[in-house]
């Protein structure tokens, strides 16, 4: 009996196949040593800025303010210049207040994934897996950098960086589908400090509207 050939097609879906696999193993991979790097931060807390550009590299807005994260899932970002701004996540609820507005909106963290990145920071594994796709690891100025895809679409951005430096994160960068570009810094940085849980906490003020959308 002759050996069956194989056909051009059959040969080249079978390359797709193993290549396919071959991504499907390398994604898992850099998801994986995502984890493990933001895992080594049990808490972290420092000062960030946030600067917003346009397409054609023009700074359309600027925030500064503080945050804290602990792990796992509690979440404190506050937005103080310009305009204010409190997001307070206790792993399954998000409180974004609005004391401007005289506004606090609930929802719940699950919803807000892929909307707000900077959950990215405090979640847990199965989170990062079910909301994003790790894209591509790769070194940039001695940083390990990972660039990561929501699942579903986002209307607040189509792509993220996550850089780090050594086992902390130095920062990270959001580009949406109009072409603008929100760049993260960090400084002051406070790794694996305690901190107390109730500094997660938040109870809207009583004179505000509260919007419960969960």
């Amino acid at each position: 009996m002759h050996p069956t050939k194989r056909t051009p097609l059959l040969a080249l879906a079978t390359l797709l196949f193993m290549a396919m696999g071959n991504v499907a193993l390398a994604d898992e991979q850099s998801l994986l040593e995502l984890q493990r790097l933001l895992s080594q931060t049990r808490s972290l807390q420092g000062d960030f800025e946030q600067v917003t550009r346009d397409q054609d590299g023009q700074i359309v807005e600027e925030n500064t303010g503080t945050f804290a994260i602990k792990r796992p899932g509690l979440l404190r970002w506050h937005i103080e210049e310009p305009f204010e701004q409190l997001l307070v996540s206790d792993g399954e609820n998000l409180w974004v207040y609005d004391p401007d507005l005289e506004q606090v909106t609930i929802s719940t963290v699950d919803e807000q994934m892929q909307q707000n990145s900077a959950l990215l920071l405090s979640s847990d594994l199965a989170q990062i897996r079910a909301n994003y796709r790790v894209d591509e690891v790769r070194s940039e100025g001695g940083q390990k950098v990972f660039s990561l895809s929501p699942r579903r679409n986002s209307q607040a951005f189509e792509r993220l960086t996550l850089s780090f430096q050594g086992e902390t994160i130095s920062g990270w960068e959001l580009f949406t589908a109009l072409g603008e570009r929100s760049t993260f810094s960090f400084k002051g940085l406070k790794a694996n400090q305690e901190i107390p849980d109730h500094h997660f906490d938040f109870e809207p003020p009583a004179d505000v509207d509260v919007l419960d959308e969960r």
